[in-house]
């Protein structure tokens, strides 16, 4: 299986909000601790148009990952998801937009692990990125890079 084949999987598996617990847990703390208009996604996978549904107050969220094949497919599969998105959006349990409208999101291609010129945000959040540096090392810059953009 090709890098584009692993990607399309993951988007279409990750979150299907089938009414799962996990999904549910997922939305339930995005929408409690992410807030402001200003939001940052690192590591944002190839999902950041489901997940970007349950950002309360933000006009805008910078999702950065290090793999172009990620930022390729949340830019433009968005259709692919369609489905996933509708769910989530019917999913009434309360942690929804209050907005009831998707941010406007920009896309950063780069390493966490790296001082990116990402301008100053509101909230930060990650869901398994920082899990997945490999070393104490990194693990520790990305935190402290996280701190910076704040």
């Amino acid at each position: 299986m090709d890098i584009k084949e692993y990607v399309h999987g993951y988007a279409l598996t990750a979150y299907s909000f089938d009414g799962n617990a996990e999904d549910n847990t997922v939305a339930e703390l995005i929408y409690k601790n992410v807030k402001g208009k200003k939001v940052l996604d690192l590591g944002c996978g190839p999902t950041e148009p489901v997940l970007n549904i349950f950002y309360p107050e933000a006009k805008e969220v910078v999702a950065v990952d290090r793999l172009q094949e990620n930022i390729s497919f949340a830019k433009n599969n968005e259709r692919l998801l369609g489905g996933i998105i509708e769910r989530a959006m019917a999913y009434k349990q309360g942690h929804l937009s209050k907005m009831g409208v998707k941010p406007k999101v920009r896309y950063v291609l780069g390493d966490v692990t790296k001082r990116l010129k990402l301008g100053k945000s509101d909230s930060a959040m990650q869901i398994g990125c920082f899990g997945c540096l490999g070393t104490r090392k990194n693990f520790e810059l990305a935190v402290k890079n996280a701190y910076r953009y704040l």
